[in-house]
């Protein structure tokens, strides 16, 4: 009798030790665009909310991390567990401007369990035929906005407002041209990353069609996943419990977007911006990367500048100019 009970014992501490580990997760439980919500079915089972079968966010198959060294990852980086393929039946209808809002948490519904980390939002065309049937293992990505540090020096993230039980947004460009569009929303743990393959990752996509924007398709894109991040990244591999400077985001620069000077809207004003220095190039997208310089801060939020195409503008008198989705602090 008592090595039944001391048998039991073991089991339940077993069972109690395991516990944290199921609920130590999460997914992205709610989209809301300018208000109205779009909310994402239950990892695996596809249950939810009644509206959920509305829903614009892609279902993955369950809340557990990915790490860059899994066997599946060519097929689940892009969007989660499952969900490379598996489209979700609407887009939600979104403007140029419109303000986003994430809410995470955990599978059993309690606040997101993790605080120490970026928060990375990329974008994917889908082209006209829309983004449920787009395999976004195969597609190609901007990098849209990105929040790390609240401020440096310090280990206080924007992440830790979503472990309270806040929701994360930002605004579109207000220059956001037309289309549909994947929009893949991550983020990144970073508690274990003092280990290489420590970094977890969370990615969700949903997919939006923009109207109301510049009348101009955009071609070629920056990155794909997996490819755009890799083991040793500085922002991959950290100990962040030492590491109390300046963070540095994992894969490529904020996207800057070539508008030409026929699709300005009237009224728009050049704006001073410190010089930049591009990074590369595509046919209608120039990723450029700012010159380091002293900053309190590491959060970013997507906004829109009008800046001369000083390189253009030598070499063709059209009036060309870029606007460039770059970061500040944002309000979660």
């Amino acid at each position: 009798m008592k090595s039944v009970t001391t048998s039991s014992a073991l089991s339940l501490a077993a069972v109690i030790f395991f516990l944290p580990s199921v609920a130590s997760h999460g997914f992205l439980r709610t989209l809301k665009v300018d208000g109205k919500a779009y909310y994402g079915r239950e990892p695996g089972t596809g249950a939810g909310p009644s509206s959920s079968t509305t829903t614009v966010i892609r279902t993955i198959d369950n809340t557990n991390p990915l790490h860059l060294s899994d066997p599946k990852i060519s097929s689940y980086l892009s969007c989660g567990r499952g969900a490379a393929t598996r489209g979700a039946p609407h887009h939600a209808s979104v403007k140029p401007g419109s303000n986003l809002v994430f809410h995470w948490d955990a599978g059993d519904g309690s606040a997101w369990p993790h605080d120490s980390g970026p928060m990375i939002t990329y974008i994917a065309s889908c082209g006209n035929a829309g983004c449920s049937k787009v395999d976004s293992s195969k597609a190609k990505w901007w990098k849209l906005n990105q929040v790390g540090k609240v401020s440096t020096p310090g280990n206080n993230w924007v992440q830790g407002k979503v472990h309270k039980g806040q929701s994360y947004s930002f605004k579109l460009p207000k220059n956001m041209p037309d289309g549909n569009f994947l929009l893949r929303h991550e983020i990144i743990a970073l508690h274990l990353a003092d280990k290489v393959n420590g970094a977890e990752f969370y990615p969700s996509c949903s997919q939006i069609t923009v109207t109301g924007g510049p009348n101009k398709k955009m071609t070629g894109m920056a990155v794909k996943f997996p490819g755009a991040y890799h083991l040793t990244d500085k922002g991959i591999h950290i100990n962040i419990w030492d590491s109390l400077g300046t963070y540095h985001f994992p894969g490529p620069a904020l996207a800057v977007f070539t508008v030409d000077e026929d699709d300005r809207e009237d009224g728009d004003e050049d704006c001073d911006e410190e010089e930049e220095e591009p990074a590369f190039k595509t046919k209608n997208v120039t990723v450029t990367k700012r010159r380091s310089g002293s900053t309190r801060t590491n959060e970013a939020k997507s906004h829109v500048k009008l800046v001369p195409d000083r390189h253009r503008h030598r070499a063709n008198h059209s009036g060309a100019r870029r606007i460039a989705s770059s970061s500040h602090k944002e309000n979660s």
